[in-house]
């Protein structure tokens, strides 16, 4: 399980670098922590992590929502190619804006994180 005391370290250091709370800690990354689920946070995550989290929940949820709305008389596997395809798109897009910002802040792995204002070990 993440350390609860660690993610409220990182949120106030990520806070203090001007990032907004969305970034630091997304609400569905809030709730599968509060499932109990091991996922690092989006800023420390590996690039293929964040790409299939984020697209695995966008493209079900906007999959969704389309089929009940708008695609209701589109064949089934026509309508889940399109969910996978922006699922794809919106994931890579998150993990590709992710991966620059953490870049941008130099910061290191979730394992090497300490919460504090130290930069990366050389």
């Amino acid at each position: 399980m993440i350390d609860p005391h660690k993610l409220e370290r990182m949120q106030h250091h990520l806070a203090s670098l001007g990032l907004k709370r969305s970034s630091i800690s997304p609400p569905i990354h809030r709730l599968a922590w509060r499932m109990g689920f091991n996922i690092e946070p989006p800023l420390f995550a590996p690039f293929r992590v964040n790409v299939v989290f984020f697209g695995t929940y966008f493209g079900a949820v906007w999959g969704l929502f389309m089929w009940v709305f708008i695609w209701k008389n589109m064949s089934i596997p026509v309508a889940l190619g399109a969910a996978f395809l922006a699922g794809l798109l919106f994931g890579l897009g998150m993990a590709w804006y992710l991966r620059k910002v953490a870049r941008s802040l130099d910061l290191p792995a979730w394992s090497q994180y300490t919460g504090d204002n130290a930069q990366r070990p050389s």
